[in-house]
């Protein structure tokens, strides 16, 4: 592939699929009134909420949904009402119904 110049196609799809899945995560997010930035690069989107990420990941896991809590993510255990959301791996849909599963996680905790 790399004689026949496929990667630059192949980098593009990834390309195009990446920012097809981050904007309709946003979006999702930003209609149930999260304040969310545009993803700008990398594969994930953090959220600020008003809780502790810890506890609210074992009730999200309830609901069949899942996230990375910030704590995770920080040298002094801090960020720990922050959440990493990821959207490399999933279709638009299903990001849209992990989205809509969090919010009834968070209702719920």
């Amino acid at each position: 592939s790399l004689e026949l110049g496929l990667q630059e196609s192949y980098l593009q799809f990834l390309k195009d699929t990446y920012a097809k899945r981050s904007r309709a995560l946003v979006q999702a997010l930003r209609q149930h009134s999260f304040a969310v930035s545009d993803v700008a690069g990398g594969y994930f989107v953090w959220l600020k909420l008003s809780q502790d990420t810890r506890q609210l990941q074992e009730k999200a896991q309830g609901h069949k949904v899942d996230f990375k809590p910030g704590y995770l993510f920080s040298s002094q255990a801090k960020l720990k009402d922050c959440l990493r959301l990821c959207f490399a791996f999933y279709p638009e849909e299903k990001l849209l119904e992990g989205v809509k599963r969090l919010v009834r996680a968070i209702e719920d905790n």
